[in-house]
């Protein structure tokens, strides 16, 4: 029996150095394009689907500035970037304590901020702040604005809570409110 299983593996063997075995042949490998530069120069902030496809490293100079690895909001006028705050949430003050709260702010949109645009008390606590804080000053897209407010915790303890709105000089609102949350003791 074992000449017989030999017999079998030897011709088997036999047939298959014979058989033709499909083979796959490599694809040609295909790169992605080089990017087409435009007929135009592209609008820096607006409709820029050419900048879109560009890293930090790779941003091309004719896209306008690259901020925080995000180009600019190239689709919204008005928008608002929060950077930083002092006084954080729940601080801890003693009825009737001065104190001044601060945020800064980017311009992330492709309009500019003019000097009338000012933040405005929108509800709840207002702490003795004002009702309006005009910025006084033009912020381009890509630029920063520190806003503070002096304020007074109010006379009774609790928590309380208070929120500002940015607004055009056309009483447009815009961004997200900012808020001041401090616990009185």
């Amino acid at each position: 029996m074992a000449t017989s299983v030999a017999a079998t593996v030897d011709a088997m063997e036999e047939e298959a150095s014979h058989a033709v075995v499909p083979t796959l042949a490599p694809l040609p490998t295909q790169a992605p394009p080089e990017p087409v530069a435009p007929t135009q120069e592209p609008d820096r902030y607006r409709d820029n689907d050419y900048c879109d496809k560009y890293s930090e490293s790779q941003w091309p100079e004719e896209c306008g500035p690259y901020y925080d690895h995000q180009p600019y909001n190239k689709n919204q006028c008005l928008y608002a970037t929060f950077l930083s705050e002092t006084i954080k949430d729940n601080t801890e003050f003693t009825t009737g304590e001065s104190f001044t709260k601060t945020w800064t702010l980017r311009n992330d949109g492709y309009c500019d901020w003019n000097e009338d645009y000012h933040l405005i008390f929108k509800s709840g606590t207002q702490m003795a702040g004002p009702d309006d804080y005009v910025f006084g000053i033009e912020i381009d897209p890509g630029e920063e604005i520190t806003i503070s407010l002096d304020l007074t915790a109010p006379a009774s303890a609790g928590t309380y809570t208070g929120y500002w709105q940015l607004e055009t000089d056309e009483d447009v609102k815009f961004g997200t409110a900012l808020s001041v949350k401090i616990k009185v003791e």
